[in-house]
């Protein structure tokens, strides 16, 4: 990105947190205009409770001891979920009415034992990254208008969410299996606080601080370095890259399987796999490749071998960890024959639960594999195969993925719901909100009708109290009044 924004001869400027100073192999233009601050807009006292003999029941008794609302920093969503459940259960605050309200809603439109609904019955919020985004930021409000006054987080919440949290208590020390270090410490820590709110925080810790050590940040694209990824660098032009990135890149640059502007285009997936792929596909016979030329709404058999042929040729195997075609395909059709009706999609994923999964733990794997596999990796990986497939097949009409890439992308849902939760509707209340007269069309349109529809008696009176509310605040937002 930087490279390409230098070649419009624009101005610009990148900003992060912690910085102390730039690789010395970026460009001087780079280096040369570094600017650090040591400004901090508020202070923070950190509490070092790594050597308590149980931090756990440390924990509890801190929150309560607190003043102020509290973030609770844990590594993954099923311990956020399980923590929040067992901080509301000895918890002595009590909820807002409005909360205890959310609760209720959230119950009754996703899951009654969803671990979240239980946790913000008694006061405390949820934010982890499986959650739809409608129901994050429905938290951070909660959290923000003090209506909760304990939010149990995952990294999700460190990564450009403010909040109006005074106090935060890190309980975990790593975050995807890796120790937490001195720069994501910092980071975490700098969400104590708010100026002209709260302006001394209080961090708690239950691991070490880590040393402070200076934090050098490199521009992979720019420098060319080992954490540049070879999809990265054959975006750049030949005659930019150095001679160890040429070695690096070569057999891509001159193998003559698939075009240099195919691995481009399919810049999220790995180029030496997408050339892999294609030889194989070259090497079969017309016949054999029938069942993946296809074009508009596929049959059953022409779905489940166009995604079974990219999840195993497309896929890096980090990628595939914990999860099998067979699977994938089982939680896709899931989502197909029960769209819209999550309830129904975790019993039936009830049936091949694991042993030490609950139903909540299901209920966040549903929505896990939404937001990650049917939003991301099973579009990346069907238009990397299509636009393959575009360039290999010489003979009748290209192959063209679009119905099946909507369908999936949508959640199966009717057109633009899903891209609704972008903007902060939760999809049950979307969909409720098209039964009372939102217009269909495209989601440009439906956002531009949402602030009729928020005004309009006829609608609102059949809302209930947590839907007006939600549906106020949304608007809010893409209006940017209050």
């Amino acid at each position: 990105m930087p490279g390409r924004v230098k070649e419009t001869g624009a101005q610009y400027y990148l900003i992060g947190p912690n910085i102390d100073a730039l690789d010395e192999r970026l460009p001087e233009e780079f280096r040369g205009t570094l600017i650090r601050s040591t400004f901090k807009p508020v202070a923070v006292d950190v509490i070092d409770r790594s050597q308590v003999e149980d931090p756990r029941q440390d924990l509890l008794r801190t929150v309560h001891e607190l003043d102020g609302s509290t973030l609770v920093f844990t590594g993954s969503p099923e311990k956020a979920e399980a923590l929040a459940v067992t901080l509301g259960t000895t918890s002595h605050a009590v909820p807002g009415g409005l909360a205890t309200e959310v609760a209720g809603w959230i119950a009754s439109n996703y899951d009654e034992s969803w671990d979240i609904v239980a946790a913000l019955r008694s006061g405390v919020a949820v934010h982890t990254g499986p959650l739809p985004r409608g129901l994050q930021r429905i938290m951070v409000r909660l959290f923000n208008e003090g209506l909760v006054g304990v939010m149990v987080c995952t990294s999700t919440l460190i990564e450009g969410v403010n909040t109006s949290a005074r106090n935060v208590i890190i309980f975990e020390k790593k975050i995807d299996g890796q120790l937490i270090d001195f720069f994501t410490f910092s980071n975490i820590r700098g969400r104590a606080g708010r100026m002209f709110r709260h302006f001394v925080g209080r961090v708690v810790t239950y691991m070490s601080p880590p040393d402070d050590t200076a934090t050098v940040v490199d521009i992979p694209i720019e420098t060319q370095s080992d954490l540049a990824a070879d999809a990265d660098l054959i975006q750049l032009p030949n005659s930019s890259l150095d001679e160890r990135a040429m070695e690096r890149v070569a057999e891509l640059f001159e193998q003559d399987v698939l075009s240099i502007d195919t691995l481009r285009r399919n810049r999220g997936l790995d180029p030496s796999l997408q050339v892999a792929a294609a030889r194989e596909l070259r090497s079969r016979p017309q016949s054999s490749r029938e069942n993946l030329t296809w074009q508009g709404r596929p049959t059953y058999t022409q779905a489940r071998e166009t995604l079974e042929f990219a999840f195993y040729h497309l896929l890096e195997s980090h990628q595939r960890r914990g999860i099998n075609f067979n699977m994938m395909w089982g939680k896709l059709q899931n989502a197909r024959h029960n769209a819209g009706d999550l309830a129904a999609q975790v019993d039936q994923a009830m049936t091949y639960a694991r042993q030490d999964q609950d139903r909540s733990d299901v209920v966040t794997d549903v929505l896990r594999f939404q937001r990650n596999w049917m939003g991301h990796t099973i579009p990346s990986m069907l238009r990397g195969l299509q636009n393959i497939q575009a360039e290999i097949v010489s003979d009748g009409p290209r192959p063209n993925y679009e119905y099946l890439l909507r369908e999936i992308e949508s959640l199966y849902l009717p057109n633009s719901v899903a891209e609704l939760e972008d903007y902060g509707l939760p999809t049950p209340l979307a969909m409720r909100l098209f039964e009372l007269g939102l217009r269909r069309g495209e989601v440009t349109e439906i956002i531009q009708d949402l602030e009729r529809v928020a005004s309009d008696p006829a609608v609102t009176s059949r809302l209930s109290v947590v839907e007006h509310w939600i549906l106020k605040d949304v608007v809010s937002g893409i209006s940017g009044t209050p």
